[in-house]
Protein backbone atom coordinates (compact mmCIF):
# COMPACT_ATOMS: atom_id res chain seq x y z
CA UNK A 1 0.00 0.00 0.00
CA UNK A 2 2.96 2.24 0.26
CA UNK A 3 2.42 3.53 -3.72
CA UNK A 4 -0.87 5.22 -2.32
CA UNK A 5 1.15 7.89 -0.44
CA UNK A 6 2.15 9.66 -3.34
CA UNK A 7 3.02 13.07 -1.33
CA UNK A 8 5.87 10.49 0.66
CA UNK A 9 8.90 12.14 1.61
CA UNK A 10 11.79 11.18 2.78
CA UNK A 11 13.68 12.71 6.42
CA UNK A 12 16.68 14.00 6.07
CA UNK A 13 17.85 14.64 9.68
CA UNK A 14 21.19 16.62 10.32
CA UNK A 15 23.68 16.23 13.03
CA UNK A 16 23.35 19.43 14.77
CA UNK A 17 19.92 20.33 16.54
CA UNK A 18 18.57 23.74 16.76
CA UNK A 19 15.51 24.80 17.66
CA UNK A 20 13.11 26.98 16.27
CA UNK A 21 10.56 29.07 17.91
CA UNK A 22 9.15 32.19 15.69
CA UNK A 23 6.10 33.35 15.19
CA UNK A 24 4.14 31.93 11.97
CA UNK A 25 4.36 34.19 8.89
CA UNK A 26 0.67 36.42 10.15
CA UNK A 27 0.07 37.23 6.32
CA UNK A 28 1.29 33.62 4.53
CA UNK A 29 -1.21 31.99 7.49
CA UNK A 30 -4.23 34.83 6.26
CA UNK A 31 -4.14 34.13 2.88
CA UNK A 32 -4.12 29.79 3.30
CA UNK A 33 -7.10 30.24 5.76
CA UNK A 34 -8.67 32.88 3.44
CA UNK A 35 -8.16 30.18 0.83
CA UNK A 36 -9.57 27.23 2.90
CA UNK A 37 -13.00 29.28 3.34
CA UNK A 38 -13.25 30.18 -0.36
CA UNK A 39 -13.06 26.54 -1.46
CA UNK A 40 -15.42 25.49 1.19
CA UNK A 41 -17.85 27.83 0.16
CA UNK A 42 -17.61 26.74 -3.31
CA UNK A 43 -20.78 26.44 -5.11
CA UNK A 44 -21.66 23.15 -7.02
CA UNK A 45 -22.05 22.92 -10.40
CA UNK A 46 -25.23 21.84 -12.53
CA UNK A 47 -25.92 18.61 -14.49
CA UNK A 48 -26.96 19.88 -18.13
CA UNK A 49 -29.46 17.05 -18.80
CA UNK A 50 -31.03 16.65 -15.28
CA UNK A 51 -30.58 20.58 -13.66
CA UNK A 52 -29.50 18.32 -10.62
CA UNK A 53 -26.18 19.36 -8.69
CA UNK A 54 -23.11 18.00 -9.99
CA UNK A 55 -18.84 18.03 -9.64
CA UNK A 56 -17.96 21.50 -11.36
CA UNK A 57 -15.42 20.16 -13.88
CA UNK A 58 -11.93 21.88 -14.60
CA UNK A 59 -9.94 21.58 -17.51
CA UNK A 60 -6.33 21.77 -18.52
CA UNK A 61 -6.27 25.43 -20.87
CA UNK A 62 -5.06 24.63 -24.27
CA UNK A 63 -1.23 24.96 -23.73
CA UNK A 64 -1.59 23.33 -20.51
CA UNK A 65 -2.89 20.02 -22.12
CA UNK A 66 -0.41 20.41 -25.15
CA UNK A 67 2.10 19.98 -22.20
CA UNK A 68 0.86 17.55 -20.26
CA UNK A 69 0.44 15.28 -23.81
CA UNK A 70 4.21 15.94 -23.85
CA UNK A 71 5.20 14.92 -20.33
CA UNK A 72 2.87 12.05 -20.51
CA UNK A 73 4.51 10.45 -23.99
CA UNK A 74 7.98 11.02 -21.80
CA UNK A 75 6.33 9.41 -18.29
CA UNK A 76 4.47 6.14 -19.81
CA UNK A 77 7.91 5.43 -22.21
CA UNK A 78 10.20 5.61 -19.29
CA UNK A 79 8.05 3.72 -17.44
CA UNK A 80 7.79 1.20 -19.27
CA UNK A 81 11.32 0.40 -19.61
CA UNK A 82 11.59 -2.18 -17.57
CA UNK A 83 14.56 -1.03 -15.62
CA UNK A 84 12.57 -0.28 -11.88
CA UNK A 85 11.88 -2.68 -9.22
CA UNK A 86 7.69 -3.13 -9.79
CA UNK A 87 7.37 -1.43 -6.78
CA UNK A 88 8.58 1.98 -7.78
CA UNK A 89 7.06 0.88 -11.24
CA UNK A 90 3.66 0.91 -9.35
CA UNK A 91 4.24 4.11 -6.95
CA UNK A 92 5.24 6.27 -10.52
CA UNK A 93 2.12 4.40 -12.12
CA UNK A 94 0.23 6.97 -9.93
CA UNK A 95 1.74 10.02 -10.97
CA UNK A 96 -0.61 9.51 -14.15
CA UNK A 97 -3.26 10.92 -11.48
CA UNK A 98 -0.92 12.66 -9.22
CA UNK A 99 0.27 15.49 -11.44
CA UNK A 100 -2.83 16.55 -12.92
CA UNK A 101 -4.55 16.47 -9.30
CA UNK A 102 -1.72 18.50 -7.86
CA UNK A 103 -1.63 21.09 -10.71
CA UNK A 104 -6.01 21.27 -10.12
CA UNK A 105 -5.24 21.93 -6.17
CA UNK A 106 -2.66 25.12 -7.99
CA UNK A 107 -5.65 26.41 -9.86
CA UNK A 108 -7.92 26.13 -7.36
CA UNK A 109 -6.05 28.81 -5.02
CA UNK A 110 -5.36 30.73 -7.60
CA UNK A 111 -8.94 31.22 -8.53
CA UNK A 112 -8.02 29.98 -11.88
CA UNK A 113 -11.13 29.03 -14.67
CA UNK A 114 -9.30 26.37 -15.91
CA UNK A 115 -5.84 24.48 -15.00
CA UNK A 116 -3.39 27.15 -16.44
CA UNK A 117 0.27 26.26 -17.96
CA UNK A 118 1.47 27.61 -15.23
CA UNK A 119 -0.29 25.68 -12.32
CA UNK A 120 0.54 22.35 -14.31
CA UNK A 121 4.46 23.33 -14.53
CA UNK A 122 4.34 23.57 -10.42
CA UNK A 123 2.80 20.20 -10.57
CA UNK A 124 5.34 19.13 -12.35
CA UNK A 125 7.99 20.43 -10.50
CA UNK A 126 6.23 19.53 -7.37
CA UNK A 127 6.68 15.51 -8.81
CA UNK A 128 9.99 15.63 -9.66
CA UNK A 129 10.89 16.74 -6.17
CA UNK A 130 8.14 13.75 -4.62
CA UNK A 131 10.06 11.20 -7.31
CA UNK A 132 13.42 11.46 -5.63
CA UNK A 133 11.92 11.29 -2.22
CA UNK A 134 9.89 8.12 -3.23
CA UNK A 135 13.14 6.49 -4.63
CA UNK A 136 15.36 7.20 -1.54
CA UNK A 137 12.63 5.20 0.45
CA UNK A 138 12.35 2.24 -1.98
CA UNK A 139 16.05 1.83 -2.50
CA UNK A 140 15.70 1.68 1.41
CA UNK A 141 14.12 -1.39 0.96
CA UNK A 142 15.64 -2.53 -2.54
CA UNK A 143 19.31 -2.10 -2.56
CA UNK A 144 20.45 -5.41 -1.05
CA UNK A 145 18.62 -7.16 -3.79
CA UNK A 146 19.51 -4.87 -6.74
CA UNK A 147 23.22 -4.74 -5.79
CA UNK A 148 22.53 -8.78 -6.06
CA UNK A 149 20.72 -8.10 -8.94
CA UNK A 150 22.92 -6.43 -11.05
CA UNK A 151 26.17 -8.95 -10.32
CA UNK A 152 24.12 -11.69 -11.17
CA UNK A 153 23.39 -10.03 -14.48
CA UNK A 154 26.73 -8.96 -14.85
CA UNK A 155 28.07 -13.05 -14.70
CA UNK A 156 24.71 -14.04 -17.20
CA UNK A 157 25.88 -11.46 -19.67
CA UNK A 158 29.59 -12.70 -19.46
CA UNK A 159 28.58 -15.99 -20.14
CA UNK A 160 29.76 -17.09 -16.32
CA UNK A 161 26.51 -18.07 -15.26
CA UNK A 162 25.16 -20.35 -18.29
CA UNK A 163 21.52 -21.00 -18.82
CA UNK A 164 19.61 -23.44 -17.04
CA UNK A 165 21.46 -23.24 -13.47
CA UNK A 166 20.57 -23.26 -10.60
CA UNK A 167 20.67 -21.34 -8.06
CA UNK A 168 23.35 -23.60 -6.55
CA UNK A 169 25.46 -23.09 -9.03
CA UNK A 170 25.43 -19.88 -8.28
CA UNK A 171 26.33 -19.23 -4.41
CA UNK A 172 28.26 -22.17 -4.03
CA UNK A 173 30.92 -20.05 -6.57
CA UNK A 174 30.90 -17.59 -3.47
CA UNK A 175 31.03 -14.33 -6.00
CA UNK A 176 30.52 -10.78 -4.02
CA UNK A 177 26.87 -9.89 -3.52
CA UNK A 178 26.05 -13.48 -4.48
CA UNK A 179 27.46 -15.17 -1.75
CA UNK A 180 24.56 -16.69 0.29
CA UNK A 181 21.19 -18.55 -1.10
CA UNK A 182 19.40 -15.74 0.55
CA UNK A 183 21.02 -13.43 -1.76
CA UNK A 184 20.95 -14.97 -4.83
CA UNK A 185 17.15 -15.72 -4.12
CA UNK A 186 16.46 -12.01 -4.36
CA UNK A 187 18.52 -11.29 -7.24
CA UNK A 188 16.61 -14.60 -9.07
CA UNK A 189 13.63 -12.81 -8.28
CA UNK A 190 14.20 -9.14 -9.17
CA UNK A 191 15.38 -10.64 -12.45
CA UNK A 192 12.67 -12.42 -12.89
CA UNK A 193 10.36 -9.63 -11.88
CA UNK A 194 12.30 -7.42 -14.54
CA UNK A 195 12.04 -9.98 -17.29
CA UNK A 196 15.35 -10.55 -17.77
CA UNK A 197 15.33 -14.31 -15.89
CA UNK A 198 12.29 -16.89 -16.54
CA UNK A 199 11.57 -20.00 -14.72
CA UNK A 200 11.53 -23.43 -15.94
CA UNK A 201 10.71 -27.01 -14.25
CA UNK A 202 12.67 -29.63 -15.08
CA UNK A 203 11.31 -32.80 -14.40
CA UNK A 204 13.44 -35.90 -13.10
CA UNK A 205 12.96 -39.57 -11.66
CA UNK A 206 11.12 -42.57 -13.27
CA UNK A 207 7.92 -41.71 -12.55
CA UNK A 208 8.18 -37.87 -13.01
CA UNK A 209 7.38 -36.66 -9.79
CA UNK A 210 10.61 -34.83 -8.79
CA UNK A 211 11.18 -30.82 -10.19
CA UNK A 212 13.77 -28.64 -9.70
CA UNK A 213 13.85 -24.73 -10.84
CA UNK A 214 16.16 -23.56 -13.15
CA UNK A 215 16.41 -20.38 -14.29
CA UNK A 216 16.95 -19.33 -17.89
CA UNK A 217 17.84 -15.59 -19.78
CA UNK A 218 14.81 -14.09 -21.51
CA UNK A 219 17.19 -13.25 -23.86
CA UNK A 220 18.11 -16.87 -25.57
Amino acid sequence: MLQRFGLLVWPDVCGDWCNVDRWPDTAAKRTAFETFERLDAMMPGTDPESGQEASVVYRFSPDAQMLFEEWRQEFESDLRSGERHPAMESHLAKYRKLVPAIALVCALADRETDVSKDSLLRALAWSDYLRSHAERAYAAGTRPAIGAAMALLVKIKAGVVTNGFRPADVYLKGWAHLATPEDTHAAIKMLCDLHHLRQVEKRHGSAGVGHQSLFRSTRH
